[in-house]
């Protein structure tokens, strides 16, 4: 039985948690692909009816700016919360999850055994997952995770973002083991 509900975009967005997040955060834990952020929506109405559990809605901001993402979350939450009484945490990425490849060029380079210039970096962060399906070579981004050893995996742990996210999540574990 799940403890919780992640609700994602899309299929990628699954994968990269799957395999970034530590494995004991995910026990207990059913991840929904919902197709896109109106699917979402649509989709954490629907388990607001037919769960308790709390739901962590795991979305793309679209954009850099943080007043779009901040936009996209308060439609969420204006949109979902007075409904239902769920618990319901967002994580926005800006401006797509995979920006939690850019945290160190080392790494990068490291998994995919190439110099990768600055220009490309920049760009990186500025649409992560059109680099990253550059990058692979063959526009398939879970080849990229196929590449990451535990000890990459701890490394990308420690970027900010994923260590709040990570934080936050045992947080919200720990008091739902306990309640």
């Amino acid at each position: 039985m799940s403890k919780r509900y992640f609700v994602v975009e899309g299929n990628n967005d699954e994968s990269i948690l799957l395999r970034l997040l530590p494995k004991e955060l995910l026990k207990d834990t059913r991840i929904i692909v919902a197709g896109g952020y109106s699917a979402a929506l649509s989709g954490i109405q629907t388990l607001f009816t037919r769960t308790n559990c709390p739901i962590y809605f795991f979305f793309d901001a679209d954009e850099i700016s943080s007043d779009e993402s901040e936009d996209k979350e308060l439609f969420a939450r204006n949109y979902l919360k007075p409904l239902f009484n769920n618990e319901l945490h967002f994580f926005s990425f800006k401006p797509e999850i995979e920006i939690l490849f850019f945290y160190k060029k080392e790494l990068l380079e490291k998994i995919f055994s190439c110099s990768i210039s600055d220009e490309k970096w920049q760009e990186g962060k500025m649409q992560p997952k059109k680099v990253l399906i550059e990058l692979t070579g063959n526009g398939d981004i879970t080849t990229l995770l196929y590449k990451l050893t535990p000890e990459i995996i701890e490394q990308f742990q420690k970027n900010l973002t994923l260590k709040e996210m990570i934080e936050k999540l045992s947080f919200t574990e720990q008091l739902t083991t306990t309640a």
